[in-house]
């Protein structure tokens, strides 16, 4: 069943990620990220660290074009290991109109550069 609320496009995009809780004790060590796939409501990413479901973070996800969104992201679900690397979905917990704006555009642009290769 799709759980999706925004239709998401495949990319290859960075993230890097901060625990804003990391419990006591813990420090709060950045996750970087492989993204898979971005919509204006979460992200697909890949990671070798290991992350429990509904743990929230800072991120800095970088575009292409060196603009970045900073934004809040909740991990809601832990897909599949893919040989070293664990596959996640994140929501965006806080994410500006501006930041949703931009995530549109690249979807935007993605669609058009896919039906351009199609022709």
């Amino acid at each position: 069943m799709e759980q999706r609320r925004a239709e998401r496009i495949d990319t290859e995009l960075k993230v890097m990620m901060v625990p804003i809780d990391a419990g006591p004790g813990n420090v709060r060590k950045p996750i970087f990220a492989d993204v898979i796939d971005v919509s204006k409501t979460g992200i697909g990413f890949m990671t070798a660290n290991e992350i429990e479901d509904h743990t929230y973070f800072k991120a800095r996800l970088v575009f292409h074009s060196k603009e970045s969104v900073d934004t809040i992201i909740e991990t809601v679900r832990h897909i599949t290991k893919e040989g070293d690397k664990n596959r996640y979905g994140g929501r965006f917990v806080a994410l500006s109109e501006s930041d949703q704006f931009k995530i549109e555009v690249l979807r935007m642009f993605a669609k058009n550069k896919g039906n351009e290769t199609e022709e």
